[in-house]
């Protein structure tokens, strides 16, 4: 299987995975009070942000190409973060009312 291929059967650029890993391997250093399994999670989610936020980051604030392993790797390095306060965004939302309310704005046209 050839890089191209990875990349699309993950739907992910591997220099984005491997900058947020680095990016969350260091943020390992900041944190000592992490458990293994805190540790392995936090490079998880660094990984992850980088991996699927970065597009993101870049396409919405018109970053150059050029600077994305850079961005992937500042999430790797905040992901644990990110995510947290994503999670909390989202648990913070009454979810079943914005539907509601979207699906009763769609019945009203």
């Amino acid at each position: 299987m050839t890089h191209a291929e990875i990349e699309a059967a993950l739907g992910v650029k591997l220099a984005a995975v491997v900058a947020g890993f680095f990016g969350a391997v260091i943020s390992l250093a900041f944190d000592r009070k992490l458990s293994i399994f805190g540790a392995m999670l936090a490079v998880l989610a660094g990984v992850s942000c980088a991996a699927f936020v970065t597009p993101i980051v870049s396409y919405y604030w018109a970053m150059p190409k050029q600077l994305e392993n850079g961005i992937a790797f500042f999430l790797g390095l905040g992901g644990l973060i990110i995510m947290g306060k994503a999670y909390r965004a989202i648990q913070a939302l009454d979810l079943p009312s914005v539907v509601r309310a979207k699906l009763d704005k769609g019945e009203e046209k």
